[in-house]
């Protein structure tokens, strides 16, 4: 029901948009790279991660010729948001995880740029890991 209102509210405005302003709509089909953050190894207690306790997200990313870093306290969605700027396509969180997460994350930008252009490296002992999903058409 609420699908179908979206809908129709979409073809209203394509409507409005054609007659006011002559723009047209046209959908079209292509391929993507998308990643998706994912929980690297549970351990036989779970994930080796724990929300810090009655913390709200506080998290500085910045970066500059040596590479980029990311320091403080962040949702995996903000983490995933954060990762898809920096790999320019969708990142995806999968993990399940719900809280606030302290976290320190170093990459360079050699790094960044062979992620944009192929298959991010998994190592076994990240605590989280990406893995590209197969292309996906939007």
């Amino acid at each position: 029901m609420w699908k179908d209102s979206v809908a129709q509210m979409q073809l209203m405005l394509q409507g409005l948009l054609a007659d006011r302003f002559q723009l047209t709509v046209r959908h079209e089909k292509r391929e993507l790279t998308a990643y998706v953050l994912v929980v690297a190894k549970l351990t036989k207690d779970g994930v080796k991660m724990h929300p810090v306790e009655n913390s709200a997200p506080s998290y500085r990313p910045y970066g500059g010729a040596e590479g980029r870093h990311i320091r403080g306290r962040i949702t995996m969605p903000n983490l995933a948001g954060y990762l898809s700027y920096q790999v320019g396509g969708p990142v995806s969180d999968k993990t399940g995880l719900d809280g606030v997460y302290d976290i320190t994350l170093d990459f360079s930008v050699d790094e960044t740029r062979q992620l944009r252009r192929s298959s991010p490296p998994c190592r076994s002992s990240w605590v989280l890991s990406w893995n590209r999903r197969k292309p996906c058409s939007t």
